[in-house]
């Protein structure tokens, strides 16, 4: 008997701190939901957005291009063409 009591008891500590630790998380939520999502993180290593596909490819793998507009990352050279394909029609 004194077994069941301390399942029992054991069931409801851990659905208690469940519920505390989805609370917390819905709570942060809210906040964040109109805003941009940030960029994945890989290794440490900042991750730029590609403006053509939008896709995010880590700063050392991705092509560095400096025009007229700043300094544009690519992920590929096909998105590096089709941008300034773009922006020079």
């Amino acid at each position: 008997m004194k077994f069941l009591v301390y399942i029992l008891a054991g069931y409801l500590v851990y659905m208690i701190l469940k519920g505390r630790f989805s609370q917390k998380r819905s709570v942060r939520g809210r906040g964040t939901q109109a805003q941009k999502p940030a960029p994945p993180v890989r290794d440490e290593e900042e991750m730029v957005q590609d403006p053509v596909c939008e896709s995010y490819v880590p700063m050392s793998e991705a092509l560095k291009v400096r025009s007229r507009h700043g300094v544009v990352y690519f992920c590929g050279p096909e998105c590096k063409e089709k941008f300034f394909a773009d922006k020079d029609a």
